[in-house]
């Protein structure tokens, strides 16, 4: 919840799992223009994948925040199945 709120919104149970399954969420810098562009991209694209084979692992996830956290002993990540190669 980097934003506040969940990334896939609706009325029922019906229209929250729809969202799910066919909407991509609003990027997160519309709303938290403080978050790096790479982060935003790497839980749109990597975390929140409709492709499970393109999600990234939690090994992955947690290096990532623990980068954006500050602890930069977490330096860059094994190559994922996607294009994502930060941090920097």
């Amino acid at each position: 919840l980097i934003v506040g709120r969940e990334p896939f919104l609706g009325v029922t149970d019906r229209s929250i799992t729809s969202a799910i399954l066919r909407a991509t969420p609003v990027p997160i810098s519309k709303e938290r223009q403080d978050i790096p562009a790479e982060l935003d991209e790497y839980i749109i694209e990597g975390c929140l994948s409709k492709d499970p084979n393109l999600r990234v692992t939690i090994e992955q996830f947690n290096r990532v925040i623990k980068y954006y956290a500050g602890d930069r002993r977490a330096q860059r990540l094994p190559k994922s199945k996607r294009r994502f190669s930060w941090p920097p």
